[in-house]
């Protein structure tokens, strides 16, 4: 074997070291984030109802809703008064909800907190031509 071919030989077989570290390295970097992004959203798991109120075209609106975070951050639940239907979306890490209601006519946004294991939370709503707040009971 000449000085060009071993130079060869040992690049091709660098190069494939280098491949596996760095995919073994990326697969650790990416199941350490996925973990500790869903290992907070756990805490949240549970249920909790409230109150919701506001103003839909000028008209004083309120009602009641019910909300479970499920596994993986998943937001499902109920809302009734004005209108009626279900929500459904996710929360964070941080304890923020993202939801949307029936067929995506309303959004429900706002925060989720744990105090002596239980769950409350508080934040706003918009649509059907108005907002309003919502808040744990």
């Amino acid at each position: 074997m000449n000085q060009d071919q071993f130079n060869g030989t040992i690049s091709a077989s660098g190069c494939k070291q280098f491949v596996k570290i760095s995919t073994i390295i990326l697969f650790l970097l990416y199941a350490a984030i996925a973990i500790a992004e869903s290992g907070n959203v756990n805490a949240y798991k549970g249920k909790f109802s409230g109150e919701w109120s506001g103003e839909v075209s000028g008209v004083p609106v309120n009602g009641i809703f019910s909300v479970s975070i499920l596994d993986e951050g998943k937001v499902a639940g109920s809302f009734s008064g004005f209108e009626e239907g279900t929500i459904s979306g996710t929360v964070s890490a941080d304890g923020l909800i993202n939801a949307k209601g029936s067929a995506g006519l309303s959004e429900w946004t706002g925060k989720v907190s744990v105090a002596e294991e239980k769950l409350s939370g508080s934040g706003s709503w918009k649509g059907y031509g108005g907002g309003g707040t919502w808040s744990s009971k």
